[in-house]
């Protein structure tokens, strides 16, 4: 759309400014049927092609520059109807998620069992599902993982994609490693989704204020936040993590004394994509209203590394402003380090393929497998 409003009809029809019609019209009178023959059936035909070409050519010119102005979108918006299905398979195990504790719940009641040991064995199986998920569907992989402490408490402030899948990943892979869940800080918008207060009391998800926060911290727990919230997810398309003057996460860490811990997942935003085309509408309408009115799309089987960085603890009367510039920059640092400059769902998909397209061309190995199964038939006792 901006280079829509670059384009410049003025310029566009310059030549037909330059079109006198008195001029073609005196060029007619002069002709006379008596008087043609050959040189000047030329000079009329130039004449013709001076001043009707820039007319012919003109609706071609602007309908060739609004095409390669709207290339772009129109790609976008092919994508968008090709993998929107991509975040939905996400949504949909996330109420799987919510239905299996639901059940559990309910299964519990109706038998008159204890809950306790139904819930803990509903979220080890959702443990496991998206631990399957983002291994098997992005080979998701954890650096520095050792950072995150088995049986204290710590801050875990980490980079918002269009669609949490690396940071589901990250809560599943802590709980199958140490028991124990993450508590998280989400927007107030999930608060008006159907069963989310089975995941607020079950799944440890909740929008409360800086008290819970320090009480949960004080108690040992492990908290996650994202301090570029929706706007982050939503409106962010080049790693920026522009986070404005959102400190609250620096004063409960000021406050209990906590390590702060910071977390990035490399191409996180060629996975899942929102919407570019029409940003300005899709921004304001979110600003306006606070809900994530914005298409997003993929579902890109690309490899996803989570980054899991040095734990930061506060200085001796720093600020709180102090203390989120220095975790800011910590993100920033390992954006600058793993991420590719230019985000490209090609190149990180070809990435993602490339052991098995190493696989499939080296004859060595494709003998090596063939040679192996010639074997195993060989070995069968195969009866008529």
């Amino acid at each position: 759309m901006k280079d829509m409003r670059n384009l410049k009809m003025e310029d566009m029809m310059g030549t037909l400014r330059n079109v006198n019609l008195d001029d073609v019209a005196e060029a007619m009178k002069k002709l006379s049927t008596d008087k043609l023959n050959v040189e000047n059936i030329g000079q009329v035909k130039n004449a013709m092609v001076k001043y009707v070409d820039p007319i012919m050519k003109t609706p071609k010119v602007i309908g060739s520059k609004l095409f390669e102005m709207s290339k772009p979108a129109l790609q976008e918006v092919g994508l968008f109807m090709v993998t929107f299905l991509g975040p939905w398979l996400f949504l949909l195990l996330c109420y799987l998620s919510t239905a299996l504790v639901s059940f559990s719940k309910y299964l519990s009641e109706r038998l008159q069992k204890p809950e306790a040991p139904a819930i803990h064995r509903a979220i080890a199986l959702i443990a496991n599902m998206w631990s399957a998920f983002t291994t098997l569907y992005h080979d998701q992989t954890f650096e520095g993982l050792e950072h995150i402490p088995k049986d204290s408490s710590a801050l875990l402030v980490w980079y918002h994609g269009p669609v949490p899948v690396d940071y589901f990943g990250l809560v599943a892979k802590i709980y199958k490693r140490d028991g124990r869940m993450i508590n998280t800080i989400v927007d107030r918008c999930l608060l008006m989704l159907p069963g989310f207060e089975n995941v607020e009391k079950y799944l440890k998800a909740s929008a409360a204020g800086k008290g819970y926060c320090v009480d949960l911290l004080e108690n040992g727990e492990l908290l996650a936040v994202a301090p570029g919230g929706s706007r982050e997810a939503l409106f962010d398309e080049s790693y920026s993590s522009d986070w404005g003057d959102r400190t609250g996460f620096a004063k409960v860490a000021l406050l209990t004394g906590a390590p702060v811990i910071p977390i990035f997942t490399e191409n996180i935003r060629e996975a899942y994509c929102t919407m570019s085309t029409g940003r300005k509408i899709w921004r304001y309408i979110f600003d306006k209203t606070r809900l994530p009115m914005i298409p997003i799309y993929g579902g890109f089987p690309v490899k996803l590394t989570t980054h899991i960085g040095t734990p930061i603890r506060a200085n001796r009367d720093e600020t709180a402003h102090q203390l989120k510039e220095r975790v800011q920059a910590a993100i920033e640092d390992m954006i600058s380090t793993y991420q590719r400059p230019q985000p490209s769902i090609t190149e990180a998909v070809m990435d993602r393929m490339a052991p098995v397209i190493q696989t499939l061309t080296d004859h060595e190995m494709l003998e090596a497998g063939l040679a192996q199964v010639s074997d195993v038939f060989n070995n069968l006792n195969l009866q008529e």
